[in-house]
């Protein structure tokens, strides 16, 4: 009885050192997990702040893309209604100078009323072009654009 008593304080004593132990050792291991989960929280964080700030930097990018084309456009219709109104204008010179010109006066008068109608279709035409252009086609828009614009006065200077 004695050495099952001895041998029960034994076990106890051994139980008790490993439990006096086990929370010391349960506790740095808690503590090393929350120090990782932090860790791994504040680069979780930053790389989310980062990837915020790229989106924006993106969002702003865009948003002068947008703003540089809309100005483009703008400048596009400024110059497109100038060359119209002047057609226009020529048009109705030659059609007021028709009241009293005569009939071959009227004749040349014909055709150049019908080569200026036909330029200013072809340059009111591209205000629709310019309008619906996208910011990946614009470059191919401003070379139509500029050429059909520069048939246009080369028509208007000819009649």
């Amino acid at each position: 009885m004695k050495t099952t008593m001895i041998l029960s304080t034994l076990i106890l004593g051994s139980s008790l050192a490993f439990a006096c132990d086990s929370p010391e050792k349960a506790q740095q291991s808690a503590d090393q997990a929350k120090r990782e989960a932090d860790d791994k929280a504040g680069t979780t964080r930053k790389a989310e702040q980062d990837k915020l700030q790229a989106q924006g930097n993106a969002n702003h990018a865009q948003d002068q893309a947008t703003i540089a084309l809309v100005a483009a456009k703008s400048d596009y219709d400024i110059k497109i209604a100038t060359l119209l109104s002047d057609i226009d204008k020529k048009v109705a010179d030659i059609r007021a100078s028709d009241l009293t010109a005569s009939i071959s006066a009227k004749e040349k008068n014909k055709a150049s009323l019908k080569a200026l109608q036909s330029g200013r279709d072809l340059v009111a035409a591209d205000v629709k072009i310019v309008d619906s252009s996208t910011s990946e086609a614009w470059e191919a828009t401003k070379v139509r654009v500029d050429k059909d614009m520069a048939d246009g006065k080369a028509t208007l200077s000819t009649q």
